[in-house]
């Protein structure tokens, strides 16, 4: 099957997947609401805002972190912005440093 032939073959979930490991990302974020999904796991919800869907870089969270969400207290993830996760990186490297 040539590459036009899969392309046409694939769903609208399976292209986005596919350019987002083309991206190097891990999955997708809503800025407009608390919502992020895997690569593993895009688009379980039907999320009515997934048009306002970005690509995202995954952060995992141990319960010890203050990441300030419903979350906190448990081990858990993010999806966010590249530059989200990097400065959240950064702060953790400066908070380990102490």
């Amino acid at each position: 099957m040539d590459d036009t032939a899969y392309i046409q073959n694939m769903t609208d979930v399976e292209l986005i997947k596919a350019r987002l490991i083309e991206m190097g990302m891990d999955g997708l974020y809503c800025p407009v609401v608390p919502c992020g999904c895997r690569l593993d796991d895009l688009a379980p919800c039907d999320c009515e805002d997934f048009l306002e869907a970005m690509p995202g870089k995954l952060i995992e969270f141990t319960a010890e972190d203050d990441c300030g969400c419903e979350g906190q207290g448990t081990a858990h993830w993010h999806i966010g912005s590249p530059e989200y996760v990097a400065k959240l990186a950064e702060k953790r490297s400066q908070k380990g440093g102490e």
